[in-house]
C-alpha cells in the first residue's frame, strides 16, 4: 500500500509538472510568436524606409547633377562677363600674329587653319602658338570645326571694333608684305 501511495503521489506529481510544462510551453511559443510578429514588422519598416533612402538619394543625385550644370553655365556666364570687361582699347600683336591676323581680317567667313598656314607660310605648330597667343592678348575669334578641319574668322563685333577703333595696330611693313604675298599669288 505504501508503495500504491508513493506511485500514485508520484503520478499527480507528473500530472502536475506535464500540466505545469504545457502551459509554459503554450506561453514560450505564444512570447516567440509575438517577437516574432514584431521582427517581421521591423523588418518590413527597415525595407521601407530602404525603399525611401534610395528614391531620396536619387533625388538629391539629380539635384546634384542640376546644380553642377548651374555652376558650369555661371562659370561660362563669369568668363564671358569677366572677357566682355576685360576688351582692351588697344592690342599689340607680334608681326607673325599681325600676318595671320590680317588673313583672318580679308575674309567674311571662315578661314581654314590650312589656309592660314599656306598664306602665312608658317610651321602649323607657330600657326597653332601663334592664334593661342592672340586669344590671350583679346583677340576674339570664332572657332569652327567642319569635317574634322579647324576654321577660323574673326567674331564679328570684335571686327567691327577693329574697323570703328583700329584696336589692333598693325604694322605698315606687315601690310606690305601680305599685299605683295597676295600680288605674286595673284599673278
Amino acid at each position: 500500500m505504501v508503495f500504491r501511495t508513493k506511485e500514485v503521489t508520484m503520478q499527480c506529481v507528473q500530472k502536475q509538472i506535464s500540466g505545469e510544462l504545457s502551459i509554459m510551453d503554450r506561453k514560450i511559443r505564444n512570447s516567440f510568436s509575438v517577437i516574432k510578429e514584431e521582427f517581421e514588422d521591423h523588418l518590413n519598416a527597415i525595407n521601407e524606409n530602404t525603399q525611401e533612402i534610395g528614391s531620396h538619394y536619387e533625388s538629391v543625385s539629380e539635384l546634384n547633377r542640376k546644380i553642377e550644370k548651374l555652376n558650369e553655365r555661371m562659370d561660362q556666364m563669369s568668363a564671358m562677363v569677366k572677357e566682355l570687361s576685360q576688351e582692351r582699347n588697344s592690342i599689340s600683336l607680334s608681326s607673325d600674329e599681325q600676318r595671320i591676323f590680317l588673313s583672318l581680317y580679308m575674309n567674311e567667313g571662315f578661314t581654314g587653319f590650312d589656309d592660314i598656314v599656306g598664306a602665312t607660310h608658317f610651321n602649323p605648330d607657330h600657326a597653332r602658338n601663334l592664334i593661342a597667343s592672340m586669344l590671350d592678348k583679346g583677340v576674339r575669334l570664332v572657332r569652327e570645326i567642319n569635317e574634322g578641319r579647324l576654321y577660323f574668322k574673326l567674331n564679328p563685333h570684335f571686327k567691327a571694333r577693329q574697323l570703328r577703333e583700329n584696336v589692333v595696330k598693325i604694322n605698315p611693313d606687315v601690310i606690305r608684305k601680305m599685299e605683295n604675298k597676295v600680288l605674286e599669288a595673284f599673278f
